[in-house]
């Protein structure tokens, strides 16, 4: 066999082997978002006329919903393709065919769509026995509200699950809800974590902690006046609350107004009064 013999082989192979396509750019969310619309991005490149996509999701053998097409899509240009995803699959294998490109296939991991849970008690410090007063406001990542179940865990100062609740936000975007902390327990820090139902992901698990510790309220004075020289139907009263050490209190206290005669307090007649507020009982 000549040279020129091998020259004509290597040139035919080359000739029917081809060059090979080029591949679209293709921009892939970090994960797929259940039950919402996702979206994926598709750049045609080195072509020198309008394309077609065509966007493929499958669930391991099954095929999910219809393909999505895009006819005359012009190379350089990005085409946004937007689809919703329903169901519970774990992953889902995406196909994309461009004209004149080679194929793209990639996974995706699916998750819910919750993109925060903003956790709050109504104090940070409690003693045993207490309860324990939360609000939730799980969103997506929309901002929305997200209204699928929500698992609310209270974790001990151990690292130990104590109680576990599933909660719907229903229609109120806010989750309220109560634990009772028990009379024996250790003390330290507490958590309570939220999550979707069912899933253990740590990037969708949120949490928020208080202290578990024994306490006592401060001490302090209260010194009521009651106004000379006012009106008969209505009395000044000037509440002075403060701190055995003299600094004033910043607060909010209950005034119980009844009848000397009566040896019962009026509970209906009770009114809160804030720092720096006037009042006056009227009788």
């Amino acid at each position: 066999m000549t040279w020129l013999t091998v020259l004509s082989l290597l040139l035919a192979a080359g000739v029917s082997g081809g060059a090979k396509l080029p591949q679209a750019l293709v921009v892939l969310p970090p994960f797929l978002r259940q039950n919402s619309t996702n979206h994926i991005w598709v750049t045609p490149v080195q072509t020198d006329s309008n394309v077609d996509v065509k966007l493929t999701l499958r669930n391991g053998k099954n095929q999910i919903g219809a393909p999505i097409k895009s006819k005359a899509i012009r190379p350089g240009a990005p085409k946004k393709i937007s689809f919703p995803l329903d169901g519970t699959a774990e992953s889902v294998d995406i196909t994309i065919e461009v004209t004149k490109h080679e194929p793209f296939k990639a996974q995706l991991f699916v998750r819910p769509d919750l993109f925060a849970v903003h956790l709050h008690t109504d104090k940070n410090i409690y003693r045993a026995g207490e309860t324990v007063k939360m609000r939730a406001l799980p969103l997506t990542h929309r901002g929305t509200r997200y209204e699928e179940p929500i698992e609310i865990i209270l974790i001990n100062a151990e690292g130990f699950e104590l109680l576990r609740k599933t909660k719907n936000s229903d229609n109120s975007p806010i989750i309220a809800d109560e634990f009772e902390l028990p009379e024996h327990l250790f003390f330290g820090d507490w958590k309570i974590i939220a999550r979707p139902s069912g899933v253990k992901d740590p990037q969708l698990t949120f949490s928020t902690s208080f202290r578990v510790q024994d306490y006592d309220l401060p001490v302090f004075k209260l010194f009521g006046y009651v106004h000379d020289g006012g009106d008969v139907e209505e009395t000044g009263i000037t509440i002075d609350a403060r701190y055995f050490h003299g600094a004033p209190i910043d607060g909010t206290f209950t005034i119980s107004c009844s009848n000397v005669s009566h040896q019962d307090v009026d509970r209906l007649s009770r009114i809160r009064v804030k720092s720096g507020e006037k009042m006056y009982a009227t009788g």
